[in-house]
């Protein structure tokens, strides 16, 4: 491009100097003459001068040594020209070769890095399975410890009711028989009364006989006898009464003793009940969830999905799922759309590239609600539906995202054949 600027700068126009250019036009000019004479048997005289006058002043304007110097000239310049084309040729061709070099040393790299990224791709997969069979080591230990600790609860509650009807029955044999010894005692007292009352007749009877002079004895003696019996009366009541007093104190010592031991066995009864009803949602349960038939017969909780996440290769974008009818009838009857306007899930951000901080700024507090049993009674998780949008060399980013980021707040599931 250089060159042909110098080119123009030197009055060229298309290759051609101005002398070239003349040089063709007198050519051109010969022929149509001589073309036109030849065809013509009888030339005009008019066209014939009028021909004469244009070769005399081309001849006039060009002389013989004008056009050989301009000739000289345009060969010079042609070979100057030659010698550049050339020059630029071999320019060219040594750019074109380091070209070609640089190119097959960026396809030998290009190679190089696919084939060191499917090696990384080969072992991210195979850690992948090797954590995903790990995983499953993991979740059928974790089965069957629950199955384990569902089974020892559910043995301790056995035993704790059956100690519970036992303690039933020793209060209520406890009672028959404090019911008993108070018969017993107002019987006895009873008796006693009697006793005492036929003793105090005796000696009125006593008194009466020694007013009218049918007793021996002194009236000192009598006195004095009378006095320790009415002594000995009163102190045997004392006693008694004393003694049915301490009985009614211990009987109501016991029972209340029983009924606290039954109030302690009723709390743990209740939170081994509660236990049991945690264990039996397994581990990591759904915060928002449906009751469904299992293929066993019985009854398991499908969760409802909180959010739709869609992993990208920098960034992730949310999008809040419609919140479901209903509630947790199980646990505390709320309606779900009730516990999503107290957890502000609509004020979060939607439809917005997130990168991996913000994602943890805004939906951590979400999940740390969740699993401190501020949403439910006991520790949950919200669940979400995961797409992956990643490109074909970013399996990595998409890992990182997915086990890294969202399965430590949520529970999720892979979308496979739903388009997002």
């Amino acid at each position: 491009m250089d060159l042909m600027t110098s080119e123009y700068r030197r009055g060229t126009v298309f290759g051609l100097t101005i002398a070239e250019i003349f040089i063709l036009l007198l050519f051109l000019l010969l022929l149509i003459a001589y073309s036109y004479g030849k065809s013509e048997s009888e030339p005009d005289a008019s066209v014939a001068d009028e021909s004469a006058l244009e070769l005399t002043a081309v001849e006039e304007s060009f002389s013989r040594e004008e056009v050989q110097r301009l000739i000289l000239m345009e060969e010079k310049e042609i070979t100057e020209l030659k010698a550049q084309i050339e020059e630029v040729q071999n320019d060219a061709i040594d750019q074109a070769t380091m070209l070609k070099e640089q190119i097959t040393q960026s396809e030998i790299e290009i190679q190089r890095l696919r084939e060191e990224q499917a090696e990384q791709i080969q072992k991210l997969e195979s850690d992948f399975r090797k954590e995903r069979e790990q995983n499953s080591l993991k979740e059928n230990e974790l089965q069957q410890q629950l199955e384990k600790a569902q089974d020892d609860a559910f043995d301790q509650a056995t035993m704790l009711k059956e100690q519970i009807t036992q303690s039933e029955i020793e209060i209520q044999r406890l009672r028959e028989e404090q019911a008993e010894q108070i018969r017993k005692l107002e019987s006895d007292f009873q008796k006693e009364r009697e006793q005492n009352s036929l003793k105090e007749s005796v000696l009125g009877q006593q008194i009466e006989n020694r007013s009218e002079g049918k007793l021996v004895e002194s009236e000192d003696s009598v006195n004095v006898e009378l006095m320790q019996k009415v002594e000995e009366l009163e102190e045997q009541i004392q006693q008694e009464r004393l003694a049915k007093k301490q009985l009614e104190t211990d009987s109501k010592k016991e029972i209340d003793a029983l009924h606290q031991e039954l109030q302690k066995e009723s709390v743990v009864r209740r939170q081994l009940s509660r236990d049991l009803f945690v264990r039996a949602k397994g581990s990591n349960p759904p915060c928002w969830y449906k009751v469904v038939k299992d293929n066993s017969g019985g009854e398991r909780e499908r969760p409802y999905y909180t959010f739709g996440v869609a992993v990208f290769d920098q960034t992730m974008v949310f999008r809040l799922q419609p919140t479901p009818k209903g509630g947790a009838a199980d646990d505390n009857g709320r309606d779900y759309s009730e516990e999503s306007a107290a957890l502000n899930l609509r004020d979060l951000p939607y439809d917005v590239p997130l990168n991996n901080d913000s994602v943890i700024s805004f939906f951590k507090p979400v999940s740390e609600k969740a699993r401190l049993s501020q949403v439910r009674t006991y520790s949950c998780t919200f669940f979400v539906k995961v797409w992956d949008k990643t490109s074909p060399d970013a399996k990595g980013r998409w890992q990182k995202a997915h086990d890294g980021i969202l399965e430590s707040l949520f529970g999720t599931y892979i979308v496979r054949d739903e388009v997002w």
